[in-house]
């Protein structure tokens, strides 16, 4: 049996999570008859029935996410079936990385793009398409996910 030494509270304040235009606390982005995702300027949260979770959060380190919580970091976000893809913006590391999620598994990856600058994503035809400069890279979002199966092996 463990037995615990020291006990302490955790307080996390949340305030810079709220810095969006709307001045709402949680901005609805997509949904399904399963799933309602919501987000912040940091980060995304997932409501389930009467639950919600934090599926998300930017980190300077981690993720790349800006330095200043001032400078808002979630931007684009798509639901597909039990997965969640999103877009980070003002990046300090990458730019504007983008991170597929399992929601039902708790893994997530972020998409190498080679480091380059591109606009907000778009699908068409069961594809992820990235705009970079005058080209545009397409992804089968089937294959993502696949790859995505493949790391919890």
């Amino acid at each position: 049996m463990i037995q615990l030494k020291d006990e302490g509270w955790l307080i996390y304040f949340a305030h810079n999570h709220f810095r969006n235009k709307n001045r709402d606390s949680l901005l609805l982005v997509d949904s399904s008859s399963i799933y309602k995702v919501y987000k912040t300027s940091h980060g995304v949260i997932l409501k389930k029935g009467i639950y919600y979770s934090w599926v998300f959060v930017t980190d300077f380190r981690l993720t790349g996410g800006p330095e200043k919580l001032r400078w808002e970091s979630i931007g684009d976000i798509k639901l597909i079936g039990k997965y969640i893809i999103v877009q980070m913006i003002n990046s300090y590391s990458f730019s504007n990385p983008i991170f597929i999620i399992d929601i039902e598994e708790g893994v997530s990856a972020r998409l190498k793009h080679y480091d380059e600058d591109f606009e907000p994503f778009t699908f068409d035809n069961g594809k992820i398409n990235l705009k970079i400069g005058n080209s545009v890279k397409s992804f089968l979002i089937t294959e993502l996910f696949k790859e995505l199966e493949n790391v919890k092996l």
